[in-house]
């Protein structure tokens, strides 16, 4: 599941980044409507254009980077269950063999590394 999650935010990312890019063009087409319909001339209408056009972009680049936020805690999110999941697996077979060599609780190398920093249940 959540490599699909994962998955999803990339391609999210992918397409929100590439709507930003998009911000040179839209500039080049505004620079164009200014200088053919003499939009310089009227600073009011040049204003709106120019806030509108940040304003949109504002909202693109929040976006794109709020969905970078949610990759990148998604990736880390796998990553420490993925280490959890191999601390688990490591722990087990520790256990294993200390059992297997008759290694008693009291001596056991999870026992003494717990009870130093006072975690061992």
């Amino acid at each position: 599941m959540i490599e699909n999650e994962m998955t999803d935010k990339m391609q999210d990312l992918e397409q929100h980044i590439m709507e930003c890019w998009q911000f040179v063009d839209d500039v080049k087409l505004l620079y164009k409507q200014v200088m053919d319909k003499d939009l310089h001339k009227d600073q009011d209408k040049l204003a709106n254009a120019l806030l509108g056009l940040s304003t949109i972009y504002e909202i693109k680049f929040e976006r794109a980077f709020n969905t970078y936020e949610e990759a990148l805690e998604q990736h880390y999110k796998k990553v420490d269950e993925r280490y959890e999941d191999k601390l688990r697996e490591l722990r087990k077979r520790i256990k294993e063999l200390e059992a297997r060599l008759n290694i008693r609780k009291t001596e056991s190398f999870f026992y003494n590394v717990l009870k130093e920093r006072d975690k061992y249940d």
